[in-house]
């Protein structure tokens, strides 16, 4: 989770995350200090969007003053994918192992190790393989990764 830093004199930032067996907002963390605006979500079940909050804060001769809130959402990453491919004449087909919570698989390739992915597929999650018709003279290295998308950012697995 990361958020712009307020400009100002400030002590730092409080964040809170909505619990949804409470039914409201819970204090998870107190950043004492104003140059870090990021919070590790390490730990958290892994392709999750998390309702979120931050306030920065101000003490002053003990009392604590607060800005208004600033309401954000942050996602975790999907699990690793395991897979495996297998190139046959011209057919290529990659089976995987699904991962929970994923809003689908993106199949990346490259023709040399030292070559830069490609991608190409993207799969539904209810998919757990992928057949294409391929050059035959042609080597394949092939990545499967599981996606998340929160609003216009989509966040990939490993």
């Amino acid at each position: 989770l990361t958020w712009k830093k307020v400009m100002g004199s400030i002590t730092g930032y409080k964040v809170y995350m909505y619990d949804n067996a409470k039914k409201r907002y819970v204090y998870v963390k107190n950043i004492e200090n104003s140059n870090t605006t990021n919070y590790d979500l390490t730990g958290r079940k892994s392709a999750n969007i998390y309702k979120m909050y931050v306030v920065a804060y101000k003490k002053v001769n003990g009392k604590v003053y607060e800005s208004d809130k600033v309401n954000v959402s942050a996602c975790t990453i999907p699990e690793t994918v395991k897979y495996s491919f297998k190139k046959s004449g011209s057919k290529l087909t990659v089976k995987w192992n699904k991962v929970s919570n994923v809003d689908g698989y993106i199949i990346y390739y490259k023709n040399s190790s030292n070559a830069k992915y490609k991608k190409l597929a993207t799969v539904k999650p209810s998919k757990s393989s992928y057949s294409k018709t391929v050059s035959r003279n042609k080597k394949y290295y092939i990545k499967v990764v599981g996606y998340k998308k929160n609003g216009k950012i989509t966040v990939c697995g490993k």
